[in-house]
């Protein structure tokens, strides 16, 4: 319920023109920095949240590759370098 009501205020923000919404911020001066401090934040969270997906679907296209048959490769995904510190091409 809280999003579709999210979604409906976005999409009601988004068809105003500039007077229109400036009146609108006039009008509700004292929540709309709370509110607006409170986007920020959600936005952040949403984007901290895709970043996991990605990582996840990152590291499922890797998985999956393996088990098609491709080589796995030589380190344990730790993010370590080689022994010698030597950039190893992957071809």
């Amino acid at each position: 319920m809280i999003f579709i009501k999210w979604v409906s205020l976005r999409w009601g923000i988004l068809a105003q023109n500039k007077k229109s919404l400036v009146k609108m911020v006039s009008e509700h001066h004292d929540t709309v920095g709370p509110w607006l401090v409170g986007l920020h934040h959600a936005a952040t969270d949403i984007k901290r949240f895709a970043e996991a997906i990605q990582s996840v679907e990152i590291r499922m296209a890797v998985a999956l590759a393996i088990v098609e048959g491709d080589e796995p490769p030589d380190d344990d995904g730790g993010g370590e370098s080689a022994d010698d510190g030597e950039i190893v091409s992957a071809a």
